[in-house]
């Protein structure tokens, strides 16, 4: 048991992964706004994995849209209608 949890222990830093929002946009005062889109710098979601959950933000908007993911990188949440 203590040999598992030293490996374990120094295994650790291995795993971490320093996941950063790499790009989003739009940003500031911007008009006719049709679609958000947040990219992150390592990989978030299994590339080919159609069955993600999209709800990983909290979006609060009086207008309903629907998020997806581009890749294993790019979200992008998508409104119907121009805001």
């Amino acid at each position: 048991m203590i040999k598992f949890l030293f490996v374990l222990f120094f295994s650790l830093p291995l795993f971490s992964i320093d996941l950063k929002i790499s790009d989003f946009n739009p940003q500031g005062n911007v008009k006719r706004v049709k679609q958000v889109k947040v990219s992150f710098s390592d990989q978030m979601v299994p590339l080919g994995n159609p069955k993600v959950s999209s709800d990983i933000f909290i979006i609060d908007c009086p207008k309903k849209g629907k998020g997806r993911w581009l890749d294993d990188r790019n979200y992008i949440y998508e409104f119907p209608e121009e805001l």
